[in-house]
């Protein structure tokens, strides 16, 4: 049972947990080292698979350095396939106990009537991680629109509106005010950075 294992169960349910920010991975090891723990007692809980989907994006940072990291596809939130319900259709409370009392879980999407997810939205989801192949994908970090300021090049310090985004190759087109007039200028990622970003600093 892994955050990207491809073998989907036969039985047990999918659901959503939602957990507290940043805390998706020690939540996700914290239930499978606990469940394995259980699972060497006798103890099942009816837990048959967890996913956190991720992809790998690549950032552009300044002098035009790459790095790569892992991005979660839906933070906040854990998909897990399990048996909540026994064949009477109650809850099972032990089962319902093990999730929500782990720390960082906020509880099932649905509350005490947790919301089942279609088995083939899963599979969307595996099929979303399996089609990036070995290309990462570039982080977008700006939309058209957005206000800008230039921090390298001839444009150093002025401001500018995001007219396109190229995501492939990590380039913008923005319009920059020079002696009245509006000029389209392109720049890369590590070039620019947000204006919000640049007051909060």
């Amino acid at each position: 049972m892994t955050e990207t294992d491809n073998t989907t169960q036969n039985d047990g349910t999918w659901y959503v947990l939602q957990i507290m920010s940043g805390q998706e991975n020690r939540v996700l090891k914290s239930i499978e080292h606990r469940r394995s723990i259980d699972l060497a007692q006798g103890v099942d809980h009816g837990i048959q698979d967890i996913l956190l989907p991720k992809q790998t994006v690549e950032e552009h940072r300044q002098g035009g350095v790459k790095t790569r990291r892992d991005q979660k596809l839906y933070p906040g939130y854990i998909f897990i396939q399990m048996q909540l319900f026994d064949e009477a259709g109650a809850m099972i409370p032990d089962n319902w106990h093990f999730i929500n009392q782990t720390p960082g879980v906020i509880g099932f999407i649905g509350g005490d009537a947790p919301v089942p997810i279609p088995a083939d939205e899963i599979e969307e989801i595996r099929a979303q991680i399996d089609g990036q192949g070995e290309k990462p994908l570039p982080k977008v970090l700006f939309n058209p629109g957005d206000l800008i300021i230039f921090r390298n090049g001839p444009f150093e310090n002025c401001e500018g509106v995001v007219e396109s985004v190229d995501v492939d190759h990590s380039r913008l087109k923005a319009s920059v005010s020079m002696f009245g007039r509006s000029t389209i200028v392109e720049a890369e990622f590590w070039q620019v950075e947000q204006a919000s970003d640049s007051n909060a600093n």
